[in-house]
């Protein structure tokens, strides 16, 4: 049985890689006749074997453990709770990032875009954007998540000048991330994304191989407040431990001189006025006017 398993779940994995036995044997340092007969369960791999397997198809840690459990052995890496006693010391390391980002927004992402962290900028962003139960909602404990927020309407949806642009940019970072790690709760994420109103059926159909653009750009505006930023997803490393390899950190910079006073301004205390007409009626340069508001 645990052949059986094995052999199926290298299989997926060297198809869904796109690869051929040939390829893979090759990459893997064995032949591909002895491939073929793990592919098949005619023949048990050892644990290094599996390792070597896993490392050829560049797996997820997460898919390394799958793989050796579908063998018959141990995990190899460590998947423990991002609350954890564990894990202190990286949350400590996480908060120091965070504080040393200031004025500039800055988020821990999981794997499935939700919200484990975030720095005081951030969190006075999104208060003055998005919706008040929204806030209620997390203020309760119930984690925000990133893609929902985008495109929710009781989200940030109405307050992207660009929205567009950014929603585009997210489906396909988020089609790359489920097809690449074959992971449901992103497949049903992606899912719930594409049925939202406003998201053109186009979407449904990318091109998984195009280029794109490592910063992506974001235009938040409301009332007299507008924050011209870039965006930058980085991962916190190549740690051993599945949780740890899978957190990221989304960064927001300033994309203009405006921006990052604005961000200095709402760090000392500035409350922008939110109303629709605030934008209209404000006739001064936000460079010309006070530094507290």
């Amino acid at each position: 049985m645990e052949r059986a398993a094995f052999g199926q779940m290298l299989r997926y994995w060297r198809q869904h890689r796109r690869m051929s036995q040939l390829e893979l044997s090759g990459l893997a340092g064995i032949s591909g006749r002895h491939l073929s007969f793990l592919e098949t369960g005619r023949s048990s791999p050892s644990r290094e074997m599996v390792l070597g397997l896993a490392e050829a198809m560049d797996l997820p840690l997460r898919e390394h453990n799958a793989l050796l459990d579908a063998a018959g052995f141990s995990a190899r890496y460590s998947e423990l709770d991002f609350g954890s006693p564990e894990l202190a010391q990286v949350r400590r390391m996480l908060e120091i990032v965070l504080e040393r980002q200031e004025p500039y927004p800055v988020v821990v992402l999981d794997r499935h875009w939700n919200v484990l962290m975030s720095n005081q900028a951030a969190m006075r962003m999104v208060g003055l954007l998005l919706p008040a139960e929204t806030m209620l909602q997390m203020a309760s404990g119930k984690p925000l998540n990133l893609v929902h927020t985008i495109f929710a309407h009781a989200g940030l949806k109405e307050s992207i000048e660009n929205w567009e642009a950014v929603a585009h940019a997210t489906v396909l970072r988020l089609s790359r991330e489920a097809a690449a790690k074959d992971d449901k709760q992103l497949k049903q994420l992606l899912q719930s994304v594409l049925s939202m109103p406003g998201v053109p059926p186009a979407w449904r159909v990318l091109d998984l191989g195009a280029a794109t653009n490592p910063f992506i750009p974001l235009v938040l505006s409301r009332g007299e407040l507008r924050l011209n930023l870039f965006t930058t997803l980085s991962a916190i490393g190549t740690p051993l431990d599945v949780t740890l390899q899978e957190l990221s950190l989304e960064t927001y910079f300033p994309a203009d001189d405006e921006t990052e006073l604005a961000l200095e301004r709402l760090a000392e205390g500035w409350q922008p006025d939110l109303n629709a007409e605030a934008a209209l009626n404000a006739e001064a340069p936000l460079n010309a006017r006070s530094k507290v508001g």
